[in-house]
């Protein structure tokens, strides 16, 4: 008699076996997925928290006390809208924003120590135990209780244009002896700008004037000097008899010729041919020669340059109508060197249309530059257009 084997039970066992191995793989699949999906989006939201950390960093060197406030904020709140903290818990920490300085040569970031000047910002972000975020484990069924830790990192820069030069002339007459401050923060941004935007040979300077003009800070680049003209533009006063040219001396009477004259002979320089050169005039544009007893070529009234001629009816005092014509004449020759021509036009203790008016005429003349009517300074920075406000740059993400 044949032995008949019932193996139903068997097939039992079997599918019970193979439920077991399928629940593991398809936890194995979910849990690579889970860690997949949470390190693609921890790295796309590092890489958006050091751009918008790197957009920041002129508020570094706006904020006068060197504050990284704005740009751990900046990469903090990115960080936070893209991966809630109540869900991830705070994928990058205050102490993963970290400025420095990109080298696009070697492609390395050099963290910042002392007083380095910043030019970009490196992000961490960090799900793990110690940062109380680890992520959270599927394969517990499988006896695997131990938590993912994922690290990822960013660095973003905040690129430098192209190399171009500012001599700013600042009227320190005492019709704006009221705005000395607004002279201060002016300079201040227009620096501002060049430091965190302009390329590193660029180079900025400053003159004072109300009658004769004088160079209150030679042209030096800003890259390596920021520190030194932030300084000296702290130390900008009205104008002083003391380097006033004779008779009344120099806190009486305003005399743009002069200003532009003596900034465009500091352009003619060797070093500033073929560059992008900026004069940017902060002035009341009401000009005079009262107490300028003896006009002379620094003054700018002699024309074409070269000439021996001034262009004055009078021996040695110039009329404010004769002023008037020597402002425009160097600012027409400042154009025909590549020279912009800048206003920043403040009306100081009066209301004065007809000297705005001559102001924009000067800008008309010129034929490049911008004419601003008593602006915030720091809407200045506008004078220069996209270059004060590049776009920050993503150089490495991993």
């Amino acid at each position: 008699m044949s032995m008949m084997i019932d193996r139903r039970g068997a097939v039992a066992v079997l599918a019970a076996m193979m439920l077991s191995v399928l629940a593991g793989i398809g936890a194995l699949g979910l849990n690579q997925a889970g860690l997949h999906g949470h390190g693609l989006r921890q790295r796309h939201t590092t890489d958006a928290a050091a751009l918008a950390a790197a957009q920041m960093i002129p508020t570094f060197y706006t904020s006068g006390t060197d504050s990284t406030t704005d740009i751990v904020s900046a990469a903090q709140t990115i960080s936070t809208a893209n991966m809630p903290t109540a869900t991830y818990g705070t994928i990058v920490p205050a102490g993963n924003v970290v400025l420095g300085n990109w080298n696009a040569s070697t492609k390395t970031f050099t963290a910042r120590a002392g007083s380095t000047l910043p030019d970009a910002v490196r992000v961490t972000g960090l799900a793990s135990a110690a940062n109380g975020n680890a992520i959270t484990n599927l394969m517990a069924i499988l006896g695997d209780t131990g938590s993912r830790t994922y690290e990822t990192e960013a660095i973003a820069s905040y690129p430098r244009g192209q190399t171009w030069h500012t001599i700013v002339t600042n009227d320190t007459s005492p019709t704006l002896a009221d705005y000395i401050g607004t002279h201060r923060a002016v300079n201040k941004a227009i620096l501002d700008c060049m430091q965190t935007a302009a390329g590193s040979g660029s180079e900025f300077g400053i003159i004072d004037h109300a009658g004769p003009s004088r160079i209150f800070q030679s042209e030096i680049a800003v890259s390596t000097n920021y520190r030194a003209l932030s300084d000296k533009i702290k130390t900008l006063t009205g104008c002083s008899a003391a380097w006033g040219q004779g008779g009344l001396g120099g806190c009486f009477g305003m005399n743009l010729a002069g200003a532009l004259y003596k900034a465009r002979q500091e352009f003619k320089s060797e070093r500033f041919i073929g560059t992008r050169k900026t004069i940017v005039m902060i002035t009341h544009g009401n000009i005079s020669g009262f107490g300028m007893m003896d006009h002379q070529k620094q003054d700018g009234v002699y024309w074409p340059d070269g000439s021996n001629t001034r262009n004055c009816a009078r021996p040695k005092l110039c009329t404010d109508a004769e002023l008037s014509t020597a402002a425009t004449n160097q600012a027409t020759l400042a154009g025909q060197e590549g020279i912009s021509v800048n206003v920043i036009y403040y009306p100081g203790d009066g209301s004065r249309p007809a000297s705005r008016a001559a102001m924009e005429k000067l800008v008309n003349d010129a034929g490049t530059g911008v004419f601003m009517n008593a602006p915030a300074p720091s809407k200045v920075p506008n004078l220069f257009g996209g270059l004060c406000k590049p776009t920050a740059v993503l150089n490495a993400s991993n």
